[in-house]
């Protein structure tokens, strides 16, 4: 996902388990369909251990069920993948598609500008995307999950201090 500090494999590896649990998840509380739908296209990618072929999966997910209450960890999947594959002309087209269908996703957000700034393009779009996380994530902190969860309370406000580097950083190209 985003680099930041010596522990980013630990954290892209944490990411990705998440969101591959979360479809897991979503796939295992699905009751079989009559027709093959979202649930069956999830339950076949969470069978799948090629990296590739998963990417392929995801991408026809997405085209084929662009309406599902799956689709943000569908992208947050795909874009980790991407990730590690170092496709940071895949990362960029799909993380655009995923901000148009969800604008305020704070990791879409992180992920997409720190690409820009890897690739020292549009990095006026990168600050935008990445003062935009930093906003996002303060709203986080008004919401009562903030208050009663301390494990999300830490995430959120791990996330933030990493948002803040990466606005930093981006600016610092720019100047």
């Amino acid at each position: 996902m985003v680099y930041f500090g010596s522990s980013n494999f630990m954290k892209t590896k944490f990411i990705s388990s998440l969101l591959a649990g979360l479809l897991l998840a979503c796939a295992a509380a699905a009751q079989t369909p009559v027709a093959p739908g979202p649930e069956t296209a999830l339950r076949a990618l969470s069978k799948e251990t090629d990296p590739l072929t998963q990417i392929q999966m995801l991408l026809e997910f997405e085209k084929n069920f662009p309406n599902s209450n799956s689709l943000l960890d569908v992208y947050q999947l795909l874009l980790s993948l991407l990730h590690q594959r170092d496709d940071k002309i895949k990362i960029e087209e799909v993380g655009e598609r995923a901000l148009k269908s969800f604008p305020d996703d704070f990791t879409t957000l992180l992920t997409v500008s720190h690409n820009y700034g890897l690739q020292k393009k549009n990095l006026d779009r990168a600050v935008q995307y990445a003062q935009k996380a930093v906003e996002v994530l303060a709203r986080q902190k008004g919401e009562q999950r903030y208050q009663d969860d301390p494990k999300w309370k830490a995430f959120i406000d791990s996330v933030t201090t990493a948002a803040k580097a990466n606005l930093n950083w981006i600016n610092s190209l720019i100047h």
